[in-house]
């Protein structure tokens, strides 16, 4: 089981980083005005989610400076709007937020969205750490909420990826290759790339893959149809992820990733092919 790995330092405090690399300029000159498109809309899709009727409630991180201006336009949307935490940094994940004492210019505020009762009931259930409720009310799948509640509470996993990877079916000891979904692939979220708001437990969990295509199609919905056709043909990409030692590195053709992640004995790996090649092998090179 994921939740027995041998990591010496599980559950301890750990700086978390993120370093990203492009593979070439050419890379980097397509792809990068396109990565912050996504991220954008992404971020928008936050809240117009909720707008628009596709789920009750949401938490939104949002940058001090435009807390004001966020809780005039959910409220003149129909919203309601709570405070919950300012936190030191707005980067696009982390697993554990660090609170800080104040806002600054460089925080962030973590803030429930919703209509009045699902907004106030969001609120209590993030205050007293109740995550079975808080994902129910995020309306996120039961059975990602039960391994979101294993993994990272009670194993106490930063990264969840490999435990998420080993309740896929052909799930080896040291390696596993899932199928290329892309509302299930989260490799690449510490940079905002993601189809769904949640943590999927499985690589091909039903109700996550259902939930993310509506989501995406709720981006071209919104005006963002571009965004939407390059989200998912980032999350086609072969992509490998190999973690050990407290760092996890993820190889796509047009980029690279350093991440913190758990202190792995050996090295294991998970690699999705891209969706070119899925019958035919030649994942990404995580070496």
């Amino acid at each position: 089981m994921a939740g027995s790995e041998d990591r010496s330092t599980a559950g301890d405090a750990r700086e978390e980083f993120v370093g990203v690399s492009w593979v070439d300029d050419t890379s980097r000159r397509t792809w990068q005005p396109r990565l912050e498109r996504v991220q954008f809309a992404w971020r928008v899709l936050g809240t117009t989610s909720v707008i628009a009727g596709l789920r009750d409630a949401a938490l939104v991180v949002v940058p001090a400076p435009h807390v004001a201006w966020f809780a005039t336009t959910v409220r003149a949307a129909g919203l309601d709007f709570l405070q919950l935490a300012v936190e030191a940094g707005a980067s696009s994940y982390t697993s554990n937020a660090s609170f800080a004492d104040g806002t600054t210019p460089e925080t962030a505020v973590r803030v429930a969205v919703g209509r009045t009762a699902a907004c106030r009931a969001l609120a209590a259930a993030w205050w007293d750490q109740d995550d079975e409720n808080v994902g129910r009310l995020l309306d996120y799948p039961q059975c990602c909420v039960r391994a979101f509640i294993e993994d990272f509470v009670h194993d106490r996993w930063l990264d969840t990826t490999w435990p998420s990877a080993t309740r896929t079916a052909a799930a080896g000891a040291d390696w596993v290759v899932q199928p290329c979904i892309p509302e299930t692939n989260l490799l690449l979220r510490w940079i905002g790339v993601r189809s769904v708001f949640h943590l999927p437990c499985s690589a091909d969990c039903q109700p996550s893959i259902v939930v993310g295509r509506r989501l995406r199609g709720a981006l071209g919905g919104l005006g963002y149809e571009d965004e939407a056709g390059w989200l998912e043909e980032l999350l086609t990409m072969p992509v490998t992820w190999s973690g050990h030692a407290g760092t996890a590195r993820i190889q796509t053709p047009i980029l690279r990733l350093a991440v913190a992640s758990d202190p792995l004995p050996r090295r294991r790996v998970v690699t999705r092919p891209g969706r070119e090649d899925e019958h035919a092998g030649g994942p990404a090179d995580g070496s």
